[in-house]
C-alpha cells in the first residue's frame, strides 16, 4: 500500500493536505485550544528531538515529557502547532509522531517584544536589521516567529523539511516574515540547502546560559521572507559556482515547489520549475 493510500485511511483529524505533494507525514496543524492533546505530543517530539541532539540535559524536561516552559517560552492562544505524523504499517487507526514546529502570531495591536526569539535576541542583532524590522507597519500581522522545530528520534532529516514545508505552504502570499532564534548546527544546514538570502543571519548567536541547556549550543536570528523564499533559493543556485552545491541548492526548490499549484507561482519559478523536474527525471542533474 503506498502512503498516500495509508494516509487516505486515517481517521478524520484536523490536518492539512495537497494531494499534488508527496509527503511522507501527515501534518496536523491546531493550537492549545483546539487540541490540548496534540500540543502535548509536540511539545514531547520538541523536547525527545533536542534531548537526542545533545542541545539539553534530561533535567530540562518536565514530568509530561515536555521542556520546561521557561525555556520553551513559544506557548499560549497564538501558537499554531505543526505536527507531522507517520502512519503506521499495519494499523490505519495509529500513528507516530516524527516532526513539529510552532508559529507565534503577535497579538492585535501588539509589538515585536511579544515574540520571545525576538526578546532573546535583540541586543544581538545588527543595527540595520534591528532597524529594519522596527519599521515594519502592522508586526502584529506580517512578523511571525518559528519556533521549536524538531523532529523525534526516530525520524530521518527529511521529516523536518517536511514540516518546513508544510508550514510555509500554508503561508504563501501572507507577506510573513519567519523570525527565527535557531541553533547554530541547525542554521548552517539550512544556509547550505537554502542559501544564506533566503534565510538571512541577522545578528550575533545568543547563548542561553542554562545549566540545563549545553554549553555549545547558541541560537542565530534570522528571517525567512516567506513570498521571496523559493526566489532567493533559486537566485543562490544561480550565482553558486560549486557543482555540488549547486545540485544541493536545485534539490531545495525542487522540494518547497513541489505541490503548488501555477497560481502561487510567478511565471519564472514555473519556468525553472519544469527545466529543474525535467532534467532531474532525465536524470541529467
Amino acid at each position: 500500500m503506498s502512503n498516500q493510500e495509508k494516509i487516505d485511511q486515517l481517521p478524520l483529524m484536523p490536518m492539512q493536505k495537497r494531494p499534488e505533494r508527496l509527503d511522507g507525514l501527515v501534518f496536523l496543524h491546531f493550537t492549545e485550544d483546539t487540541n490540548s492533546e496534540l500540543a502535548i505530543r509536540a511539545r514531547r517530539v520538541h523536547a525527545s528531538g533536542y534531548k537526542s541532539m545533545g542541545f539539553v540535559s534530561n533535567s530540562a524536561i518536565d514530568i509530561d515529557g515536555s521542556l520546561s516552559d521557561d525555556i520553551d517560552h513559544a506557548r499560549g492562544e497564538t501558537v499554531e502547532y505543526y505536527l507531522g505524523v507517520e502512519p503506521a504499517e499495519d494499523d490505519m487507526t495509529e500513528t507516530f509522531d516524527r516532526a513539529t514546529l510552532r508559529k507565534i502570531s503577535i497579538p492585535s495591536g501588539g509589538s515585536l517584544g511579544y515574540l520571545p526569539a525576538y526578546s532573546l535576541c535583540k541586543n544581538s542583532i545588527y543595527n540595520h536589521e534591528l532597524a529594519a524590522l522596527q519599521s515594519i507597519e502592522q508586526p502584529d500581522k506580517f512578523v511571525k516567529e518559528i519556533g521549536a522545530l524538531a523532529r523525534s528520534p526516530e525520524a530521518g532529516p527529511m521529516a523536518t523539511f517536511e514540516v518546513l514545508r508544510d508550514a510555509l505552504h500554508d503561508s504563501l502570499g501572507n507577506g510573513e516574515l519567519w523570525f527565527f532564534s535557531i541553533v547554530t548546527s541547525t542554521y548552517a544546514s539550512l544556509a547550505d540547502n537554502f542559501g544564506k538570502k533566503a534565510i538571512r543571519q541577522i545578528g550575533e548567536p545568543v547563548a542561553l546560559n542554562d545549566p540545563r541547556v549545553s554549553d555549545r549550543v547558541e541560537l542565530v536570528p534570522a528571517v525567512v521572507d516567506i513570498d521571496s523564499f523559493l526566489k532567493n533559493i533559486l537566485e543562490a543556485a544561480e550565482l553558486e559556482s560549486s557543482r555540488s552545491k549547486q545540485h544541493r541548492l536545485l534539490r531545495s526548490f525542487s522540494f518547497f515547489s513541489e505541490g503548488l499549484t501555477n497560481s502561487e507561482l510567478t511565471d519564472e519559478l514555473i519556468a525553472a520549475r519544469e527545466v529543474i523536474n525535467s532534467q532531474y527525471s532525465s536524470g541529467k542533474s
